[in-house]
């Protein structure tokens, strides 16, 4: 909701000379999708009682992000600051999926998922690229809609949904919901 109502509530809030920030803005909510599961990893290391890692994987990313922003805020501003946070998101997001997938040996569907991830990312960015030369007032609804349907559907063909996670999933909704007959159909490719 927010990457869609990006530009209207700038332009409402703060007037047409911020609306460079709009687009800082998107690019700070697409590096936090891809980062999203930082949160889960961080959590998983506190509840097996690893947070001296956990501490440590915080601050080599806070060093980084610092180190990028010294570098890049002076001489590029608001996009110094904008890749000085998504390389901090990054940094931490990349150190705490290695600890806890290869030390830990938590398993994931590593390359499935990051391929997933990556190629529907990949086009919302190309879409979103696209819209300052071909303007649209659905580019936003385009761009997400494209990155869901594209996710799911690597999603089913790289087999990364478990039958657990249906179950878990369906309990959410009731039964005669879209979400739940969504789910239903989803199950069928389940491992």
């Amino acid at each position: 909701t927010c990457f869609f109502l990006a530009d209207p509530l700038v332009y409402a809030l703060y007037g047409n000379s911020f609306s460079d920030s709009a687009l800082a803005f998107k690019v700070l909510i697409i590096s936090g999708g891809l980062t999203l599961a930082s949160g889960v990893f961080g959590a998983y290391l506190s509840t097996t009682n690893q947070q001296k890692p956990r501490a440590f994987i915080a601050l080599g990313s806070a060093i980084a992000q610092g180190l990028v922003a010294i570098i890049a805020v002076p001489k590029f501003g608001l996009w110094g600051a904008v890749a000085s946070a998504s390389i901090g998101g990054l940094v931490i997001n990349f150190l705490l999926y290695y600890r806890c997938t290869r030390t830990n040996l938590l398993k994931l569907p590593d390359r499935e998922l990051i391929t997933a991830i990556t190629l529907s990312s990949g086009l919302m960015v190309a879409i979103l690229i696209s819209s300052h030369y071909i303007p649209s007032n659905y580019t936003n609804i385009t761009a997400g809609l494209a990155f869901g349907v594209l996710f799911t559907a690597l999603s089913l063909i790289f087999g990364i949904w478990s039958k657990s996670d249906i179950i878990t999933a369906k309990s959410l909704f009731s039964n005669q919901t879209f979400g739940h007959r969504l789910l239903s159909y989803i199950e069928r490719f389940a491992k």
